[in-house]
C-alpha cells in the first residue's frame, strides 16, 4: 500500500492537487480539515477554531488523523493536511506510526510499507500571502498586521516542513495540471519502488 501525505502552508494547493492526483490514480483522497468537520458541530474550521481555541482544534485534528489512518491502512490514499498540522505533535505522531523492532526478519519492510511518504508543496511566501488575502484572513493571523504575522508563521513552519518531508515539490508559475503531472510521476516512482 502507498500512503501519501501532502503538507504545506495554507493555500499551497494541498487539497486541489491531492484530489486530482487521487482521481488520476484511483486512490482514496481525504482532507484532514474535512475529516474534522465530520466530527464537530460547527459549520467551518474557522468557526470551530474561533469558538474552541487552538488546543481543542489540535485535539480534534489528532483524533481525526488517527481515525483516518486506522480505518484506511489497507488501501492506497492521499491525505492533505491542514497548514498547521505540522505544529500539532499529536497529529503528526498519529500519522507516522512507530512499529517496534521485533527482531523478526522482514519487520523493516513492514515499517516501510506503513510509513506514509510526506510531500511538502513549497510555494513562494508572497504567492501564499496573496491567496490568503484573497480568500479572507484566517483567525490565526493578526488582523491588524497580517503580513507580519504571516511572515513569522512562514519562517516558523517552513523549516518544520523541510524536516519531515520525504519529497519537496517546489511549486511555481506553472499550471495546476503541470504541477500535478510532476507529482504524479513522483508518486508512481515511489509506488513502483515498493
Amino acid at each position: 500500500m502507498t500512503h501519501i501525505i501532502i503538507c504545506g502552508l495554507k493555500h499551497c494547493g494541498k487539497s486541489t492537487k491531492g484530489r486530482i492526483l487521487a482521481e488520476r490514480l484511483n486512490w482514496l483522497f481525504a482532507d484532514l480539515d474535512d475529516l474534522i468537520l465530520e466530527e464537530i458541530s460547527q459549520s467551518s474550521i474557522r468557526e470551530f477554531y474561533r469558538e474552541c481555541g487552538v488546543q481543542s482544534f489540535q485535539d480534534q485534528e489528532a483524533l481525526a488523523a488517527e481515525k483516518f489512518l486506522r480505518k484506511n491502512l489497507n488501501q492506497n490514499w492521499i491525505l492533505a493536511l491542514g497548514g498547521g498540522t505540522i505544529e500539532n505533535s499529536s497529529a503528526m505522531k498519529a500519522l507516522n506510526p512507530v512499529i517496534p523492532d521485533s527482531g523478526i526478519q522482514g519487520t523493516g519492510k513492514l515499517k516501510e510499507i506503513l510509513k506514509p511518504t510526506m510531500i511538502y508543496l513549497q510555494e513562494e511566501p508572497a504567492v501564499l500571502f496573496e491567496r490568503i488575502q484573497w480568500r479572507g484572513l484566517p483567525p490565526f493571523l493578526d488582523q491588524k498586521n497580517p503580513l507580519h504575522s504571516f511572515t513569522k508563521l512562514y519562517k516558523k513552519r517552513h523549516p518544520l516542513y523541510l524536516e519531515v518531508a520525504d519529497i519537496i515539490a517546489v511549486q511555481g508559475k506553472r499550471s495546476i495540471e503541470s504541477e500535478v503531472d510532476e507529482l504524479e510521476k513522483l508518486i508512481r516512482s515511489i509506488n513502483h519502488g515498493r
